[in-house]
């Protein structure tokens, strides 16, 4: 048997030496790498939720904004002292808008915003002050008010990440809102009821279309005109006449 030639087994030799040479650098990174972590996580301070306050005064309001504060307004308006308003609900879904919207905020009353924060979680509350309690009569209720919507906070977290949701996909997708509410109600267990009547209508329907998996489903919407008479007639037997030949 010829035995291998000395050039080959130099050139062997160099190249087990390099990788030898590159693992021993790799091994020495990884060492640095694994330091470097554990002193950064040693330094790290865990998070604590964080709550702000901040007390706004009665003040005079530009038409301007008065129009684009005046669901929130009259929310807060009809509600009780140290009754609070979820500020969330009414602020645009757009996080730009949104920002400003928070940032702008006025009030036609001497009032107290509450905002709660942990990681990416951030709810926004609001609730009028009764002028003739002192400071101290205030800070105990505010104490109140808060501690009664801590229990709250998951369903109100809830209805901020259906919200953000509902924005986000319908804008980039196109798709109606009642098949993204059922969306989200499937992937998160979500099982709040229907905002109102029309509501819990569409969302019957959605589910019938989901349950029989035929997105062709026609609908004949004059079932909700029960009792009115019909305005298009011949409109609506072409329509009928289509259906049937489906």
């Amino acid at each position: 048997m010829a035995r291998p030639k000395k050039s080959l087994n130099i050139g062997v030799y160099n190249a087990l030496l390099r990788l030898a040479d590159n693992l021993r650098k790799y091994a020495n990174y990884l060492d640095e790498q694994l330091a470097a972590t554990e002193t950064s996580q040693a330094r790290k301070v865990p998070r604590t939720d964080v709550d702000e306050w901040q007390v706004y005064q009665a003040m005079n309001i530009t038409p301007t904004k008065r129009a684009k504060y005046q669901s929130l307004h009259q929310a807060l308006q009809n509600a009780d002292s140290y009754e609070a308003i979820f500020i969330n609900d009414f602020a645009p879904a757009d996080r730009r808008r949104r920002f400003e919207y928070m940032t702008g905020l006025v009030f036609p009353i001497k009032c107290i915003r509450y905002s709660y924060t942990a990681l990416h979680n951030h709810l926004h509350f609001v609730w009028k002050l009764e002028v003739a309690d002192n400071e101290s009569v205030r800070q105990q209720k505010n104490d109140q008010t808060k501690d009664k919507l801590k229990s709250q906070f998951p369903v109100y977290h809830s209805r901020a990440m259906k919200r953000d949701f509902l924005s986000c996909f319908g804008k980039v997708t196109g798709v109606k809102s009642a098949f993204l509410r059922k969306a989200y109600r499937r992937l998160t267990g979500d099982s709040a009821a229907a905002r109102n009547l029309s509501e819990k209508e569409v969302d019957s329907r959605i589910q019938e279309v989901l349950d029989h998996e035929d997105p062709d489903i026609l609908w004949d919407l004059r079932v909700n005109n029960t009792g009115r008479p019909e305005d298009y007639p011949l409109f609506l037997q072409k329509c009928q006449d289509y259906i049937k030949g489906r």
